[in-house]
């Protein structure tokens, strides 16, 4: 999906490097490279995180706003989600290269969220049938370096975690309906969502007879197939997807999974821990953490 013109050469090095335990950046096969988030940048959204990634640099913002529930969901609220790939972040985003990464990291994202056990949409709800919150969930690539649905999963996480909810009233008539619903104007009035079954996609791939995680750009010229697993914070598996056109053992998919429950519950920790910092000290927080 992101491609970087490798030689046949090169990618025999790298495969043979991966077959060692050894990587390019001098990762092992099971490391993550090095993780930045800071929440709250962005002043006129909800919530906000910006997560660098070694090679990755993305940007999300949350607005949440008051809106009609869809037709066939009326006692629930919703989250939509829209990727822009800034054009020089990858020579690759030129043309319609970056529509066609955008469209496939929304559908993937939109996909785990609305999934039933992940982000509790019916708490979004404010009358049935009538209003609820809509959460606008947009995201900036800024540099791609590879493994981008993982950097934009995590990035979406810490965004929701900075995210508030203004607190609001419903005014109802002597029927019982609501006639005039009063939002506070005051910005401490306010609560955050729900996220303790949201999960975070982890990535493994396969390159020659190995398992990859956090795949480098590069990297992913080499893969023959991949697994991305959604796990929430208690490693719990959500979703599967398996891309690429090569095959993937029963044995080898096992422990992908296996690897991607360990990976995915440390990401949501330090993710909350950054989250828990930033409204102790009421500032933008910039935590740095490994995973492996």
């Amino acid at each position: 999906m992101f491609a970087v013109l490798l030689s046949e050469q090169e990618k025999r090095f790298i495969a043979q490097g991966i077959e060692k335990n050894v990587r390019e950046d001098g990762r092992s096969c099971r490391d993550m490279r090095h993780i930045t988030v800071t929440t709250g940048d962005v002043s006129s959204t909800s919530g906000s995180s910006r997560l660098q990634m070694n090679g990755n640099d993305v940007v999300v913002g949350v607005k949440a706003e008051i809106g009609q529930p869809n037709s066939t969901s009326r006692d629930k609220g919703i989250i939509k989600f829209s990727v822009d790939c800034s054009a020089v972040a990858s020579p690759e985003f030129e043309g319609r290269g970056a529509d066609d990464v955008s469209n496939t990291i929304s559908h993937t994202l939109s996909q785990l969220y609305n999934h039933p056990s992940a982000l509790d949409l019916a708490s979004l709800c404010i009358v049935p049938d009538e209003q609820c919150w809509i959460l606008y969930v947009d995201a900036l690539v800024l540099q791609h370096g590879g493994n981008m649905v993982d950097a934009l999963s995590f990035a979406t996480l810490a965004a929701l975690t900075n995210t508030r909810i203004p607190s609001l009233h419903v005014n109802r008539g002597e029927d019982g309906e609501a006639v005039e619903i009063e939002v506070s104007d005051d910005p401490s009035d306010c609560h955050p969502l729900d996220l303790s079954g949201v999960p975070v996609t982890v990535t493994l791939s396969k390159i020659g007879s190995s398992c990859v995680v956090d795949t480098t750009a590069k990297e992913e010229m080499c893969t023959d197939a991949s697994l991305v697993v959604g796990i929430n914070r208690n490693g719990r598996v959500c979703s599967l997807q398996k891309t690429g056109s090569g095959t993937l053992s029963l044995v080898l998919m096992t422990d992908m999974i296996e690897t991607a429950k360990t990976i995915g519950s440390k990401v949501i920790s330090s993710i909350e821990t950054v989250a828990s910092r930033s409204r102790k000290e009421s500032a933008d927080t910039d935590v740095s953490f490994l995973v492996s």
